[in-house]
């Protein structure tokens, strides 16, 4: 597990089986992996989720959200540079205590949310991170807080299960059945 790897959850509580439902998406939660490396030089590091989950974006360690989980989650490895790697760390950690975004969540139940920096749901913090790594080159972040395209026209964010579009990972394996 290296930073900048993706996990997803497919809970069996009721909002994630919600989220499922509206979504039609086999997820409903999306977190950053990081490994820290300043506290345990040798390997294994100390990993961690970064993740944006109500009320606000936290950084959990890994083991706290996979012990005894209910339901299934999947890790997906990114295809990345060490350098892409740190800039999503670097970027994904200083959004550290920022609001969770609840109405773009249920905005995603019936249409789609804008990727704004102002708040924060889980897939749009993963996919500003990307953006921010220059992992996705054809979209950029405005003065204004929003994700744009190349012709300046802000992007809808992705949803928990929807980062297959883009080819910067390698196989998803299901860890947690």
């Amino acid at each position: 597990i290296q930073s900048g790897d993706m996990m997803e959850f497919a809970s069996n509580g009721f909002v994630g089986q919600a989220i499922r439902l509206f979504t039609r998406k086999n997820v409903n939660h999306t977190a950053m992996c990081l490994s820290i490396m300043e506290y345990s030089p040798d390997p294994p590091h100390q990993k961690f989720l970064l993740e944006a989950d109500f009320p606000r974006v936290e950084l959990i360690p890994i083991s706290r959200d996979l012990i005894g989980y209910a339901g299934k989650v999947y890790y997906t490895p990114l295809i990345a540079t060490e350098l892409q790697r740190q800039l999503m760390a670097d970027f994904a950690l200083q959004q550290c205590g920022c609001d969770y975004d609840l109405k773009s969540l249920f905005k995603n139940a019936f249409a789609r949310a804008n990727a704004n920096m102002a708040d924060l749901f889980c897939s749009e913090l993963y996919f500003f991170a990307l953006v921010e790594a220059g992992l996705l080159p054809q979209y950029h972040l405005a003065d204004d807080g929003d994700v744009c395209d190349s012709s300046g026209r802000p992007v809808k964010a992705p949803r928990p299960g929807e980062f297959g579009q883009f080819s910067v990972f390698a196989e998803t394996m299901e860890i947690i059945a």
